[in-house]
């Protein structure tokens, strides 16, 4: 049994539809889920979403960047991918350093199995910056796919994209 959460928005829905077929039928994953586990998915899922939240707003890179699986992707906005964790704490710190972070992350849908999850985020706050006080809204989009490791739910790929 598939746990879906329903989508606010169509084109959230029809990304969502276009990356489960890709991604299942490259991988061939078997989306039989039971209701019991889709629950405790969904709990793991909103807690490790937390988890990215607090690290963002507490200034803290390295809590940011332990939330990845060891294989994650990394599409900002407005940068190249990044694919490694000494490149991904640099540009986490880098963001950082000079800004301090006030966002929600609000998850709009997930779709989970028992191994694979693909969630619809928004990422909506401002940043603050330190020296000059300026404010710069944040207001993005993300689709996530999180991997169930042995050490619980990762990030595996995180795509964001400006809302217009």
């Amino acid at each position: 049994m598939l746990h879906i959460r329903l989508p606010r928005r169509f084109y959230s829905c029809a990304a969502l539809l276009l990356v489960i077929a890709v991604a299942t039928s490259a991988c061939g994953t078997n989306f039989d889920l039971k209701i019991d586990d889709a629950v405790q998915s969904d709990a793991a899922i909103g807690a490790l979403t937390r988890d990215a939240q607090d690290a963002l707003n507490s200034a803290d890179p390295a809590a940011f960047v332990s939330l990845f699986d060891d294989y994650f992707i990394y599409l900002p906005a407005d940068g190249p991918a990044v694919t490694d964790r000494d490149s991904l704490l640099a540009l986490t710190e880098a963001r950082m350093r000079d800004r301090r972070w006030e966002v929600m992350i609000i998850q709009e849908d997930l779709l989970a199995n028992e191994d694979l999850a693909i969630a619809h985020h928004e990422i909506r706050g401002h940043t603050i910056g330190l020296a000059a006080g300026d404010t710069v809204n944040i207001n993005r989009k993300e689709l996530v796919v999180y991997r169930q490791t042995p050490d619980g739910w990762r990030i595996a790929r995180l795509m964001a994209n400006e809302n217009d």
